[in-house]
């Protein structure tokens, strides 16, 4: 597989129209707000102004809520509302599956339950992956109270299927990093993982066959290739299957970008400099068609604790995808990917 050495990513907002009527605000709060349980010790501990939802997930009829416990006061790390709220509403967040899994927001650490949570993923079976991190209050002094663990729950029951917890000979050597890879995607037709760093402006990508082949050799390195650099850093990552295109954020921008790496077309497709502030997570919603979902939490005030409450700081928004029509100095074919597997492929975990 052959990748141009480095190709600049840039985004030229002066060739840009305002496209406000393609972002559409689904719900917005100044802080999140949970239907807290009868129990006085959730209400004494929930500290709202260390809330920060970092991922979401699409379902046919409601959206899930990670919100990782960053700091003290988080009651619940994976919540969700139903879809159909009315528009820019503020709704109220309910823990899932239930709040006996999230007892670590009163202080009751459990590790058969929830601590942490940073991202989501629904499958085609209608199975929600969960990736629990079991550390708490990772921007201030980073906890680590239980093992990480994958929690996959069935959302027609709302059960529990899968439970895999990562022993310590797994990844034995232990850091802090918390400029790692933050970004990551996939692209089934073209057997692609693409990731990248907070460290960095740059994307990277190595083949899925190379990661199902196991562990390599002493001395062996995977076969990671630099496919570009953006204008700026950024978090999320998406690849849109209709034509394997990269979705992705560049935080000096405000914008989400549409790069496809065989053609090297460059879009802006929206722009916004007030809800588009820190965009955390896009999400391509096969359970809405096909549109992308974006989820910004303007964590930077969160961080300086500067959040100002007067205001909505923390939006999911739907990009309806009709209007890509902004498209940038496309080039010609220039590298060529071949597919390695097929979606079904990964779809074939047994049960727990």
């Amino acid at each position: 597989m052959r990748y141009v050495g480095l190709l600049i990513i840039v985004v030229p907002l002066l060739h840009v129209r305002t496209q406000a009527q393609k972002l559409e605000t689904l719900a917005q709060w100044p802080l999140l707000d949970f239907a807290l349980p009868y129990d006085r010790d959730f209400h004494e501990q929930y500290q709202p102004e260390n809330v920060v939802m970092t991922g979401i997930e699409v379902d046919w009829d409601r959206i899930f809520v990670s919100t990782p416990r960053l700091r003290a006061g988080v009651p619940a790390t994976l919540s969700f509302f139903p879809r159909n709220v009315a528009l820019g509403s503020s709704p109220q967040l309910q823990a899932y599956p239930s709040w006996d899994w999230h007892g670590a927001g009163k202080g009751e650490i459990n590790c058969t339950r929830l601590i942490s949570v940073y991202r989501t993923r629904l499958d085609r079976c209608n199975r929600l992956w969960v990736v629990d991190a079991g550390v708490v209050t990772s921007v201030d002094d980073f906890m680590p109270v239980c093992p990480p663990k994958v929690v996959v729950f069935d959302t027609k029951t709302d059960q529990v299927v899968r439970h895999i917890t990562f022993p310590r000979q797994i990844g034995s050597d232990t850091f802090e990093f918390l400029d790692g890879v933050v970004g990551i995607t996939f692209s089934p037709k073209l057997g692609t993982v693409y990731y990248q760093p907070l460290a960095t402006d740059s994307i990277f990508s190595v083949p899925t066959s190379a990661l199902q082949a196991g562990p390599l050799p002493f001395g062996e390195q995977l076969p990671v290739t630099l496919v570009g650099r953006k204008s700026s850093q950024g978090l999320p990552l998406a690849v849109d299957p209709r034509d394997d295109s990269i979705l992705f954020s560049p935080f000096t921008e405000t914008a989400i970008a549409s790069w496809q790496p065989q053609t090297n077309q460059q879009r802006i497709i929206v722009y916004s400099p007030e809800e588009l502030q820190f965009t955390a997570e896009i999400r391509w919603a096969e359970r809405d068609n096909g549109n992308f979902w974006v989820m910004s939490s303007r964590f930077h005030k969160f961080f300086l604790r500067q959040v100002d409450t007067r205001q909505n700081n923390i939006r999911i928004m739907r990009i309806t995808m009709n209007g890509y029509d902004h498209v940038l100095a496309p080039t010609p074919l220039i590298h060529q990917f071949n597919p390695y597997y097929t979606l079904n492929y990964y779809n074939n975990t047994t049960a727990y």
